[in-house]
């Protein structure tokens, strides 16, 4: 077969053709995946905040948080307490896992609207933001469900790099009530509705915080043990603390025969903060998680018998 100039001309260009459709494709998908990242991520959240400035208490509130990757802003849209910051006003982000009974409200998974969750165990991650501000650092606190955390978690991570922390703490300890040297001591146990105690730390001594946070339980009281000691004593509501010397320490928390416990070293100057969460279980977490909680919490006051 002979082939003219023009059947040649014709071949070069339907060839030139078959090249080019790919690669437009492949550039659509490129420009489509790009889109797609650039696009915010929004996550139904739960927020929480103090009721007012003079008022104890805390105000639990759906919410959707924003990460708009383009703008470099990150919003909590809330009736309550809304938020609008830059990436660069961010201090850091820290996520501490959570565990308590939740009640109603709409939640979803990461970057969707998910249907509400009633009355369940949970286990989701805090989400405390420390913003900078001209009068000092601020702290805002959400709840992140399970479902979203993970994504969210790594969103945040690939925007604010190193301002992303997950801190870790020690492990749960196995324990028997029959472990505990003071577990049938007596205690008289009172709330405290009017005065906020000052943890100021003295010399030498080390500060332990425990929150016993109003979902944890059914208002027993809960014994906090050091070592062979009882060194605070909470209901559900309250919180307590302790300065104690330098060295290593078993926490216990005993709710009747219901006992967990962690180990860890204290030292001198620093600061300890524990909390239970549903079934008496304690757990170390944040100075800025504790505090902010602290606020829909009252100080326990109590004397052994």
């Amino acid at each position: 077969m002979i082939r003219t100039n023009a059947m040649r001309r014709g071949y070069q260009v339907e060839k030139s053709r078959a090249v080019r459709v790919p690669i437009i494709v492949g550039l659509l998908h490129l420009c489509l995946s790009v889109a797609a990242w650039a696009e915010p991520t929004s996550v139904n959240v739960r927020a929480y905040f103090a009721k007012s400035p003079d008022k104890r208490g805390l105000i639990e509130q759906d919410a959707v948080l924003v990460l708009d990757d383009t703008a470099r802003r990150l919003t909590v849209r809330s009736k309550g307490r809304p938020l609008d910051v830059s990436f660069d006003d961010i201090e850091r982000v820290l996520f501490e896992s959570s565990s308590r009974r939740r009640g109603g409200g709409a939640w979803g998974a990461f970057g969707l609207v998910g249907a509400a969750i009633q009355s369940q165990k949970i286990n989701d991650y805090w989400c405390v933001l420390v913003i900078r501000a001209a009068q000092g650092n601020t702290t805002y606190l959400l709840e992140v469900p399970k479902d979203a955390s993970n994504g969210l978690i790594d969103k945040a991570k690939s925007l604010l790099g190193p301002k992303v922390l997950l801190p870790t703490f020690p492990e749960p300890t196995p324990m028997k009530i029959e472990d505990l040297k003071a577990r049938d001591s007596k205690h008289d146990l009172k709330i405290d509705s009017t005065t906020l105690p000052s943890l100021e730390l003295p010399a030498g001594k080390a500060l332990v915080v425990v929150l016993n946070p109003r979902w944890s339980g059914n208002g027993l009281q809960t014994k906090l043990h050091a070592n062979d000691n009882v060194v605070a004593v909470t209901r559900a509501g309250a919180y307590a603390f302790a300065y104690l010397d330098p060295g290593d320490y078993v926490f216990a928390s005993q709710q009747g025969r219901n006992v967990s416990g962690v180990s860890t070293r204290l030292e001198a100057g620093q600061e300890y903060y524990f909390m239970l969460s549903l079934g008496n279980m304690l757990s170390g977490h944040t100075k800025e998680l504790v505090t902010l909680l602290m606020q829909d919490a009252l100080s326990a006051r109590w004397q052994r018998k």
